[in-house]
């Protein structure tokens, strides 16, 4: 759900939908900005594998590039 509030009843209609989206378990956004790093995010995990590392392992790498 990309909710993008806005007016008068934004409050209330805000709350109906995070509701709705918590209970569904679906993803709510509500920044255009978010939606784009939603879907950058998605087309990024289809076209390579997720990785990760400690962020002790990063600076170490990192660390090692600067010598």
């Amino acid at each position: 759900i990309i909710n993008t509030p806005l007016g008068s009843s934004a409050i209330s209609d805000g709350r109906n939908i995070r509701s709705a989206a918590v209970s569904s378990g679906v993803l709510l956004l509500t920044t255009l900005s978010a939606a784009l790093a939603a879907v950058n995010g998605i087309r990024a995990m289809q076209t390579k594998a997720l990785s990760f590392r400690s962020l002790q392992a990063h600076y170490a790498k990192a660390g090692a590039r600067e010598r």
